[in-house]
């Protein structure tokens, strides 16, 4: 039987370093070790002056101290019927380990568990596979970060085309989804992540969500607000 201890003076440290997208952290422990946390492969080295001792590491999170704006990643309750809109909650791991792949572009990774079948996530497709049942479900990701938005003078115009439907603010990301819309990603991605599976435009439900980028707009954006930033200066 497997015996998992915490760690507990290092746990903040290690829990900040992997929120933060870190692939690694190192810490000296009470005996002056080098203590090396490797996240991709979610190990912990130990390294004194002769030894070096591995040792498999995993994470643990109060649900019950989840942030009230914490949304996680959810997946397709009834993967056997392919147009079903009812999706699950995925725990706090696996949603901050997916959240942390996708910051750093990982288009698939698999986890593994303890005692449990591994699964894999096509970060592109947004799909989960069960590599011992082969069971696919669709998959839906927790939002974005927030855009850093662009400051323009109050009194410039900003064409209709520019704005998002949900924020009602200008463009950083923009993504056409499955109605023909497009929609700043971080908001497109909140409502589909709190449960709206309807279009925001139509009210029609999406057969999936999966949006893709507007290159030609957000190219036609940046022009503008380098424009309108120059006359600014003028």
């Amino acid at each position: 039987m497997d015996e998992w201890w915490p760690l507990v003076e290092e746990s903040a440290a290690i829990e900040h370093a992997f929120q933060d997208g870190e692939r690694m952290i190192s810490i000296v422990d009470t005996q002056g070790h080098d203590c090396h946390y490797m996240f991709q492969s979610m190990v912990q080295i130990n390294q004194s002056d002769s030894t070096k001792t591995f040792k498999k590491i995993i994470r643990s999170w109060q649900v019950n101290d989840l942030p009230a704006s914490y949304l996680p990643w959810l997946y397709q309750s009834e993967p056997l019927l392919p147009t079903s809109i009812e999706y699950s909650q995925m725990d706090p791991d696996w949603s901050t380990f997916l959240s942390v792949a996708r910051k750093h572009g990982y288009n698939k990774i698999v986890i593994h568990r303890p005692r449990e079948a591994s699964t894999e996530f096509d970060l592109c497709a947004m799909t989960q596979l069960n590599m011992t049942t082969t069971t696919s479900r669709k998959i839906i990701p927790a939002p974005c970060d927030p855009p850093t938005q662009y400051i323009l003078d109050a009194n410039i115009p900003v064409p209709d085309e520019f704005i998002c439907p949900i924020s009602f603010e200008l463009m950083v990301d923009p993504v056409i989804a499955e109605d023909g819309y497009t929609y700043e990603r971080h908001h497109y991605e909140r409502w589909v992540a709190g449960g709206k599976l309807k279009s925001p435009m139509t009210n029609i439900p999406f057969v999936h969500i999966l949006a893709i980028s507007n290159r030609a707009l957000k190219a036609t954006i940046v022009r503008f607000v380098d424009e309108a930033t120059s006359k600014s200066r003028m």
